[in-house]
């Protein structure tokens, strides 16, 4: 197994047995041990970037509807429509799965961070898109995972060139591959940054903002501040079948939650100055319930989760050579978004939603999978009423 890969389970099993003993403490310094590990050794260095990708190119894009991976399968024996019958395209910008400690940016064929992101990124997060869309999902060079810890300069600047590469492909999309067709932004924690910067600069400015369906913006706490200035174009989904409109959540157990204010992840702010970056932790967030797609502070029942899945890589549960998604879990959660801006949820039955779980009881790795058939079957509602309307 790869070392960077061993460091994260391992990272993720001390943290899971802290929080099972009730230990915040020790879940916390485990934590913080493990983010010592992946600081980069070098200073960010513009000239030491790897090479960009050319969106010309297959080999750019993790997906797309002639080389899907593994965006086409569902949980158990759930019907995923032909990718030619879609009327709708799904723009995936997707989360961080580069933890290096050689270079502040990921190089595209980075064996480690690909292996994770092809055999479990797709599956649990891009595949939920699949019975509405076609998907279109680039790879980019992504900033580590330390660049959201506080890191300063040297992260902003990997962050920068991360959503240079978003940008580049987002155009590309737009011009080459999308052919006049309604599309979702879609994205999670990295993703989220970069797709909250093409909303403000690129979608805002341009027509593309008549053909967009709505963007679900999860994972990286989307502050409130941004609505009433630069995405005040762009007004919250008030149910769920509104368009040209924004969702996001960021999941905490009950429980959970104080880690949030001592946040180091920063969004980037436009200013004469060419732009400057405020941390999240001290901002309130935007909150739509996945549950019941409503912005309010109602509880919403175990009764309206339709129904959580997870990825199973081959092996004990699994007897094919590919991952597979586990049948559905539903009815198990319920769910609530507080004045805070955050989503906090009941406690899962399945431990497997506990593995990867960070400090303040952070449910982040699976904002999706604990909402899958919730976001599948609201993605298809919210085309269908897009179309209607055209």
């Amino acid at each position: 197994m790869n070392t960077l890969l061993k460091k994260v389970l391992i990272a993720s099993a001390i943290i899971v047995v802290a929080i099972a003993a009730a230990n915040v403490f020790v879940a916390w310094y485990a934590w913080r041990a493990y983010l010592g590990s992946i600081q980069p050794s070098v200073e960010f260095d513009p000239g030491q970037l790897p090479a960009p990708p050319d969106y010309a190119h297959e080999s750019a894009w993790v997906v797309t509807p002639e080389a899907p991976g593994l965006s086409q399968i569902s949980p158990g024996a759930l019907p995923v429509p032909p990718v030619a019958q879609a009327k709708a395209d799904v723009f995936f910008v997707h989360p961080t799965t580069y933890f290096g400690t050689t270079n502040w940016n990921a190089d595209l064929e980075d064996f480690a961070a690909n292996q994770v992101l092809e055999n479990l990124v797709v599956p649990s997060q891009m595949t939920v898109f699949n019975a509405c869309c076609r998907i279109f999902a680039p790879r980019y060079r992504q900033a580590t995972l330390f660049a959201f810890m506080g890191a300063g300069d040297n992260g902003r600047q990997a962050l920068e060139a991360a959503y240079s590469d978003v940008r580049q492909a987002f155009e590309h999309y737009m011009v080459v591959r999308n052919e006049g067709r309604p599309f979702i932004l879609a994205s999670h924690s990295q993703g989220t940054v970069h797709a909250i910067r093409l909303l403000e600069e690129v979608i805002a400015e341009a027509d593309y903002r008549a053909r967009m369906i709505g963007a679900y913006l999860p994972g990286f706490s989307l502050p409130e501040d941004k609505r009433e200035t630069t995405l005040k174009w762009l007004p919250v989904c008030a149910t769920g079948n509104s368009i040209r409109c924004l969702i996001a959540w960021d999941t905490y157990a009950e429980s959970g939650g104080p880690k949030h204010r001592t946040d180091q992840g920063e969004h980037y702010y436009a200013d004469a100055d060419d732009g400057h970056w405020e941390r999240r932790g001290s901002k309130t967030a935007t909150c739509v319930n996945p549950l019941s797609w409503l912005p309010n502070f109602e509880v919403a029942s175990k009764k309206q989760h339709k129904g959580a899945t997870y990825v199973v890589l081959p092996g004990v549960g699994n007897a094919s050579l590919k991952p597979i998604l586990a049948p559905l879990i539903r009815n198990d959660i319920s769910a609530r978004c507080d004045k805070d801006g955050y989503l906090y949820i009941s406690a899962p039955t399945s431990p497997v939603y506990y593995i990867g779980m960070m400090p303040g009881e952070w449910f982040h790795n699976h904002d999706y999978t604990l909402f899958y058939m919730n976001v599948r079957e609201n993605a298809v509602a919210r085309v269908n009423a897009f179309l209607y309307h055209q």
